[in-house]
């Protein structure tokens, strides 16, 4: 997964009406109506869940329709069956890959739990995204065989001896119309446990332009179910011809409607190029609804007319799916006291204020307080979710910090920490900087930092295996879990206080 909500990307939704206005068409008098319901970066989001009541006005979570005890996998299956059973409508339940690492069902089961509770939610197809590769190789493959549902990648392959680790493709009957839906892997994967002990990651659009003109051939409606974000789904949809919808993750982003790429269509299909992209933001508080209408073309294929797409909030109105309920409640039951043991309170919401993170900014102090250094350094996008007032409990902080990093610890001159701040805009303990377009100012104690003094630094495992760490001196691993200096943390304190405090200002860019 990678962390950018795009409010670019969401305005640009705004401008994009849905299809009944953009082609100006009347309904056709018989066609075919297919439904695809999809979800992407759940996360291992499987109960209900609360976003932070404290957000910027101009923030995702300011278009939410709700925040408080929303998502969970049982109440997005009631929503799947009930769609379902629309008359005259053929549906799809898929998902577009990050089912897990971010929650206590994936730290202990690692996907297992997500994999079954989707076999019970009733989903008909899904692609991998780069948190399940945060397995071994062989936890992939087990993932992969668990599901009941066909796991689709066409652009992963086994580096020894070439072999597909998923099926590319597979083509579903929705009614009289074929549907071929192949999955794409996002690059950023190769990085990552699973891939590195031994898969090649080839380009996604590279792959998508040898198979999509095969699966034209044999079906009506082809569906890119991708795991690249919605810039990379944006040079898909330009690059290669033939797609009729890309679903989307990785950037968890917000679409309150699909973006549509092309021309109003003059004949059958759509235009060149002519593509709808929808994505369900994160953590399964949406379900992602794209209906696409379809009609018989000249040549006897169904093909689109027209469409429409928007988010359908999932709240506590709607019950739970019993069975789903109880997959869920068999994996939870064993794991429930350890990670509902309460560590501490939160004043307030640990939340955004511009380019304060509150969480970020906790997650940091921990770290320093826990190794007496200068600084501290977090890298953006390793802090997973923000804390909510009240209680909280240690699957709070699981959720938080899920990934089992150690703490670091080097030395580093002013010079080198000035690079970092300049380009990677980490969050930061122990000193203060702004971000102008690329040039940074930063204090230390009310004081400039000195270009040509040492410094120690503290930061996680995977941030100080960045190339820009390289040069740093007295390099040693802790073995101490950053998780596990961020309870003693808020265990010493027992309630703990967001700082808003204005250490981190970036300003001239979206900062994500």
């Amino acid at each position: 997964m990678k962390r950018t909500i795009s409010v670019l990307a969401v305005a640009a939704a705004l401008v994009v009406a849905s299809a009944w206005t953009l082609f100006g068409q009347p309904k056709p008098s018989a066609g075919i109506a297919v439904t695809i319901l999809h979800t992407n970066d759940t996360h291992g989001h499987l109960r209900p869940f609360n976003y932070p009541e404290t957000f910027d006005r101009d923030s995702v979570l300011a278009r939410l329709p709700a925040r408080r005890d929303i998502g969970g996998i049982a109440r997005r299956a009631t929503l799947a069956q009930k769609v379902r059973k629309e008359p005259g409508r053929h549906v799809l339940l898929m998902d577009a890959g990050d089912v897990c690492d971010g929650t206590p069902f994936s730290t202990e089961y690692r996907g297992e739990a997500d994999i079954t509770a989707m076999n019970a939610a009733g989903y008909d197809v899904g692609c991998p995204g780069n948190h399940e590769m945060n397995n071994t190789l062989a936890q992939v493959r087990k993932l992969a065989s668990l599901a009941r549902y066909p796991v689709v990648c066409a652009n992963v392959t086994t580096a020894d001896k070439g072999e597909s680790l998923y099926r590319p493709y597979v083509i579903l009957k929705t009614g009289p119309v074929r549907t071929a839906v192949f999955g794409l892997l996002t690059t950023d994967a190769r990085t990552y446990p699973a891939a590195r002990e031994g898969l090649t990651i080839e380009s996604p659009i590279e792959a998508a332009r040898e198979l999509v003109p095969k699966l034209r051939r044999q079906a009506d409606l082809v569906i890119a179910l991708t795991h690249l974000g919605v810039e990379v789904d944006r040079e898909l949809a330009v690059a290669v011809d033939g797609i009729d919808a890309i679903i989307g993750g990785h950037s968890h982003t917000f679409l309150p409607t699909p973006l549509f790429l092309g021309q109003v269509p003059t004949g059958d299909r759509f235009s060149v190029n002519g593509t709808v992209i929808a994505h369900d933001f994160e953590w399964g508080a949406l379900l992602g609804r794209l209906d696409l209408f379809l009609t018989r073309g000249s040549t006897g294929k169904w093909v689109v007319q027209r469409y429409s797409g928007r988010g359908v909030a999932v709240t506590s109105a709607v019950p739970e799916h019993k069975a789903t309920a109880s997959v869920i409640q068999r994996y939870w039951e064993p794991i429930r006291l350890k990670y509902g043991k309460r560590i501490g309170i939160a004043a307030s919401d640990f939340a955004q204020k511009g380019s304060d993170r509150a969480e970020y900014n906790l997650v940091a102090d921990a770290v320093r307080a826990y190794t007496k250094a200068d600084i501290a350094l977090e890298n953006m996008g390793g802090v997973r979710s923000p804390l909510t007032r009240g209680p909280i409990t240690f699957g709070d902080l699981v959720t938080l910090d899920p990934f089992g990093n150690t703490i670091v610890t080097l030395t580093m001159t002013g010079t080198d920490i000035l690079t970092i701040l300049k380009e990677r805009r980490p969050a930061v303990s122990g000193l203060r900087y702004r971000w102008l377009r690329g040039q940074v100012s930063c204090q230390i104690e009310g004081r400039a930092m000195d270009a040509n003094r040492s410094y120690t630094v503290a930061t996680n495992s995977f941030f100080a295996r960045d190339p820009l760490f390289g040069s740093a001196a007295d390099r040693r691993d802790t073995g101490k879990a950053r998780l596990d200096a961020v309870v003693d943390y808020i265990r010493a304190a027992g309630t703990v206080r967001p700082q808003y405090d204005g250490r981190r200002i970036v300003q001239g860019i979206a900062d994500d």
